[in-house]
C-alpha cells in the first residue's frame, strides 16, 4: 500500500523534474511513510512513489522498481493476493531478486504483456508503468476501485496520482474548479465519477486501462479513451445466465468456501493484520473466518457513542467474545468529534462530506498503533442488497403509482414537514422494522421514492443527499452520472438487481470505498476488503434473486452463513451503518467550528459557493434547525479542504522561493 504520483512532459515544461517529483512523493507520505522513490531517466517520463511496506520490506520491495529486461519501470499502489500463484505459473524461468508482488507484476508484464496481465491479477491496485522502448506509459485501476488514480492535462504535462493533494507540486497548480462536478457534490456528498473537482482531471475509471502513446503526448488536453478490463454490467447478465442450483444450504456453503479462500488470501503479510468489527453481519462473518484461517489470536477494533442508537460497541464486543478475539474498543468524544470534522479536509483530497468520515478517520488513527493492515466488511451491502432502500423504494413507488399526481405531492409535502426530532420520536413509537434505525433517514428516501417520475429516475432520487446544488452553485448544469442514465443499467431479471449493480458502480467507489481508503491511508494503515474479491463477486452475482434479497429479509444467503458463525443477537439486531449524530454535533461540538466554515469570510475565501444560500443555512444552524445539518456539513467540509488546498500550493510555493 503506497502513494503513487508522476508525470509525463514530453516538452520539457517542468524545469526541474528531480525536485518536482520529490516534492510529490513527499506530499503522499501519509500513504506512505516507509521511504521515498523516484525515477527519472530524461525521457519526459517521472515515477514518484512513497512506501508503507508490508510485503518484502527490505530494500528489494522498494519503487519504482525496473523490470529485468528494461523494458518497464513501475510505481503501484496496492497488495496483489495472488502474486506467489502467479510466481509459479511464470515458472523457473525468471530470477527473482525479492518477495514484492511488485517484481510480481513487473515479470508479468514481461512475459504477457499489460493487458492479458490485468486480466491475472486479483487484488486492488493502482498501476502506473512505463514502457520504455516504445515510450508508453500505462496506467491501470483495479475492478472495484479500491485504490484511486487521477490523471489528466495541466499545464501541457500530464499528470496523475493516487492523491490530487499529490499534484499541488506541479507549476501553477490548482486549474479551475469544476463547478459542475462541485454541484454534484452537493447531491452525493461525494465528486462522482469520472469528474474530479479539478477542470481537466478525471478518476480513471474501476475496471480500466489507459494507453498514452507517442501520438496522444503530442496532443496535450485531451486523453484517450481507457479500455476496460473488466465490466461488473457484463458479470451481472452472465449471472443471470448461469444461475446457481442448489438448497439454500448449498448456497450458503458455497458462499463461506469463497469468503474463506479470499480472506486467506487477504492474510499474506509481512506486518500485523488486524480486523475492524462493527458488530454488523458482513465484517462479524469476515472476522469469525479469519478467525479460522488465521496464524494466530485475531486482534480486532471497533469504536462508538454515547448515544445508544449509534453505539455498535455492545455487538462488536458480544462478536468478539463469541469468536475469542483480542478485542479493542474506544468511545468518541466531542472533543474527538471535532478534532476529526477539522482533518476532513486535509485528509480528503477533494469535498467529501460523508459524515461517516468522522469515525472512519478515529478508528484508522487508534487502529494504527497497534497493527498495519486490516480487514473490513465492505461491499456486502452492495453484493447482497443489505440497504433497505433496495426494496422500500421500488416498492413505495409501484403503489403510489395508483395515486393521482396531486395526492402524491401532498404526501411528499406532509412527509417533509415536519422536523426531525418528530419523526426519531415516531420512529421511538413504532416497531423497528417500520422506520429502521435512522426514522429522519427512512422519511427522507420515502419522500424521494415518492417524487420520483419513473422507476429509471428512482435510484438518482433515492441517492440524493440534498436538493440545494442549483441554490449553492447556481447557473451551472450538474455533472451527469450513471445515476442519470439508470437505463444504460443492464434489464436484470429484477430492479433491486439493477439497484445493487448501480451502487457497485457508483456509491461503492465514490463513497465507500473513497471513505476507507482516504481514511486509513491517512495513518499508513492498509485496508482489505474480503467481500470485494473478484471471486466472491461473481459468485454473488449468480445467486438467485431470492437469495440476496427477498420477502424474508435482506442478505439472506450471508445471513444464513452468519448464522452458523455469529451469536443470535448480531442477526436480530437492525442494520446501523456508520452513522454518526451528525445533528446533535453540528449544533453541539461542531457548532463554532461550523460558523468559522460557514461565515461570510470563509465563503469569499473559498469562492465556491453562493454568498446568500450560504448565509440562509448558516441562520438556519444558528437557530439550531436540525434538518439544516447535512447542508451545513456539506459546505463546511468543503470549505475546509479548499482552505487546506490552497495551504498546500503556498507550501510548495514557499519551497520553490527557498
Amino acid at each position: 500500500m503506497c502513494g503513487v504520483a508522476g508525470f509525463l512532459d514530453p516538452r520539457g515544461t517542468i524545469s526541474d523534474p528531480r525536485s518536482t517529483l520529490a516534492r510529490m512523493a513527499a506530499l503522499s507520505r501519509h500513504r506512505g511513510p516507509d521511504a521515498f522513490g523516484l525515477h527519472w531517466a530524461g525521457d519526459g517520463l517521472g515515477l514518484a512513489h512513497a512506501r508503507l511496506a508490508i510485503l518484502d520490506r527490505s530494500a528489494a520491495g522498494a519503487q519504482p522498481m525496473e523490470s529485468p529486461q528494461k523494458r518497464f519501470v513501475i510505481a503501484y499502489n496496492g497488495e496483489i493476493y495472488n502474486h506467489l500463484e502467479l510466481r509459479r505459473e511464470l515458472g523457473d524461468g525468471v530470477s527473482w531478486h525479492g518477495t514484492s508482488d511488485t517484481e510480481t507484476i513487473l515479470a508479468c508484464l514481461e512475459r504477457w504483456g499489460v493487458a492479458a496481465t490485468m486480466q491475472k491479477l486479483r487484488g486492488m491496485f493502482a498501476i502506473a508503468a512505463w514502457e520504455c522502448g516504445p515510450r508508453v506509459l500505462w496506467l491501470a485501476r483495479d475492478p472495484m476501485g479500491k485504490k484511486p488514480l487521477s490523471v489528466g492535462w495541466h499545464g501541457g504535462v500530464l499528470a496523475f496520482a493516487s492523491e490530487q493533494h499529490a499534484l499541488a507540486a506541479l507549476p501553477a497548480w490548482p486549474p479551475p474548479i469544476d463547478r459542475e462536478a462541485l454541484a454534484a457534490y452537493v447531491r452525493y456528498q461525494c465528486v462522482p465519477s469520472p469528474r474530479t473537482i479539478h477542470q481537466g482531471f478525471i478518476k480513471l475509471a474501476p475496471g480500466s486501462l489507459l494507453r498514452i502513446g507517442r501520438e496522444d503526448a503530442d496532443r496535450p488536453g485531451t486523453l484517450p479513451a481507457p479500455t476496460t478490463f473488466w465490466d461488473p454490467r457484463e458479470l451481472a447478465v452472465d449471472g443471470e445466465r448461469h444461475r446457481l442450483v442448489g438448497s439454500s444450504d448449498e448456497l450458503a456453503a458455497m458462499l463461506e468456501t469463497a469468503l474463506e479462500g479470499a480472506v486467506t488470501r487477504r492474510l499474506l503479510s509481512d506486518v500485523p493484520v488486524g480486523a475492524f468489527l462493527s458488530g454488523g453481519i458482513d465484517s462479524g462473518v469476515v472476522t469469525a473466518l479469519m478467525t479460522r484461517v488465521a496464524p494466530s489470536r485475531v486482534q480486532t477494533f471497533s469504536i462508538g457513542f454515547a448515544q445508544s442508537e449509534y453505539d455498535e460497541r455492545p455487538l462488536a464486543r458480544m462478536v468478539a467474545e463469541h469468536l475469542g478475539t483480542d478485542h479493542t474498543d474506544w468511545l468518541v468524544s466531542p472533543s474527538d468529534a471535532l478534532d476529526a470534522a477539522m482533518e476532513v479536509g486535509a485528509v480528503w483530497d477533494e469535498p467529501f462530506a460523508d459524515s461517516s468520515a468522522i469515525p472512519s478517520l478515529l478508528i484508522a488513527r487508534a487502529v494504527r498503533s497497534k497493527v498495519t493492515v486490516v480487514l473490513t466488511g465492505d461491499g456486502g451491502d452492495e453484493l447482497f442488497g443489505g440497504y433497505q432502500r433496495y426494496q422500500h423504494a421500488y416498492r413505495l413507488w409501484k403503489r403510489a403509482q395508483s395515486l393521482s399526481v396531486p395526492i402524491r405531492n401532498a404526501m411528499v409535502a406532509a412527509l417533509g414537514a415536519p422536523p426531525i426530532e418528530f419523526w426519531s420520536l415516531i420512529g421511538a413509537i413504532l416497531p423497528r422494522r417500520v422506520l429502521g434505525a435512522h426514522p429522519a433517514r427512512s422519511v427522507r428516501r420515502g419522500r424521494q421514492a415518492l417524487s420520483a417520475e419513473s422507476a429509471d429516475a428512482l435510484p438518482r432520487s433515492v441517492m440524493s443527499i440534498s436538493e440545494d446544488g442549483p441554490a449553492l452553485v447556481p447557473d451551472v448544469a450538474e455533472a451527469q452520472t450513471l445515476l442519470d442514465h439508470f437505463d444504460s443499467i443492464p434489464q436484470l431479471d429484477t430492479f433491486e438487481a439493477r439497484f445493487m449493480l448501480a451502487d457497485m458502480m457508483t456509491y461503492l467507489p465514490d463513497d465507500v470505498l473513497v471513505k476507507v481508503d482516504r481514511a486509513c491511508m491517512s495513518v499508513g494503515l492498509e485496508a482489505r476488503c474480503p467481500l470485494l474479491d473478484r471471486d466472491v463477486i461473481a459468485l454473488s452475482m449468480r445467486m438467485p434473486p431470492h437469495e440476496r434479497i427477498g420477502p424474508g429479509g435482506t442478505k439472506l444467503v450471508l445471513r444464513r452463513l452468519a448464522r452458523k458463525l455469529l451469536p443470535e443477537p448480531v442477526l436480530r439486531a437492525p442494520k446501523r451503518g456508520f452513522a454518526v449524530p451528525l445533528a446533535a454535533w453540528m449544533s453541539g461540538p461542531l457548532r463554532h467550528w461550523a460558523g468559522d466554515m460557514l461565515s461570510d469570510a470563509t465563503t469569499a475565501r473559498c469562492g465556491l459557493f453562493d454568498a446568500n444560500a450560504v448565509r440562509s443555512v448558516a441562520a438556519r444552524l444558528a437557530a439550531s434547525e436540525p434538518d439544516v445539518a447535512n447542508t451545513a456539513w456539506t459546505i463546511a467540509t468543503a470549505h475546509s479542504w479548499a482552505i487546506h488546498a490552497r495551504r498546500l500550493v503556498r507550501t510548495q510555493t514557499d519551497t520553490l522561493r527557498a
